[in-house]
């Protein structure tokens, strides 16, 4: 027990495990090859509900993944379950619980808390998390890389830097660009705002029956 002994256990772990040096060499892969999480945080307009709901449609037609959060904003949208044509939205993952199969999956999550849902995404498997803001850009996972888009004009406007795709425009045009752009950062071609300028925050979730002393 106790940090010390457990962040030596884990430095332990890492030293005898470097792992597989393969790994990192460059791979080849298509729209079926993605695994993201698909996130909201804010209002979500219409156009861009639907928008985001046919990246998800063209990842998990193509045999990808995609995980939503069940606490995402996205569901306060209508458009975005309606194009999806889910009726009932039940968690299919629980928190954190490593992806068994492909497909469209819920992530259940015990708390509201931003960071503590990515963590738990992020925990998922998944290589990458679109998210959608509405008001203000969030911060990202220190790990897996955290893309942010929107549609608002005062969000683009305001946080121009902070941002790395600003919907305009036609909306048939913009899943191909949230997809080409997750191309570019999944290719090292491009950095995501909050990762660049360090934006980033970690906080594993300690459920609805747990307390700290």
């Amino acid at each position: 027990g106790g940090i010390e002994k457990v962040l030596a256990k884990v430095e332990a772990w890492f030293a005898q495990h470097p792992g597989d040096a393969d790994r990192s060499a460059p791979k080849t892969g298509g729209v079926g090859d993605l695994r993201i999480a698909l996130t909201a945080a804010g209002p979500v307009k219409p156009e861009a509900a639907e928008a985001l709901a046919q990246i998800a449609q063209i990842i998990v037609g193509a045999g990808g993944t995609v995980v939503v959060p069940e606490n995402s904003d996205l569901w306060k949208a209508e458009d975005f379950a309606a194009t999806l044509g889910l009726q009932k939205t039940e968690a299919t993952l629980a928190y954190a619980q490593p992806i068994q199969q492909v497909g469209f999956h819920i992530m259940q999550t015990p708390t509201q808390h931003w960071v503590e849902t990515l963590v738990g995404v992020a925990a998922c498997g998944v290589e990458s998390i679109l998210g959608y803001v509405g008001n203000q850009p969030m911060p990202g996972h220190p790990l897996v890389p955290f893309v942010q888009l929107s549609a608002e004009e005062t969000v683009g406007s305001k946080f121009a830097s902070d941002i790395d795709l600003r919907w305009e425009g036609n909306p048939t045009t913009w899943p191909q660009s949230a997809l080409e752009l997750l191309a570019r950062v999944l290719s090292h071609e491009q950095t995501p705002a909050a990762n660049r300028q360090g934006n980033v925050d970690f906080q594993v979730t300690r459920g609805l029956l747990s307390v700290s002393l």
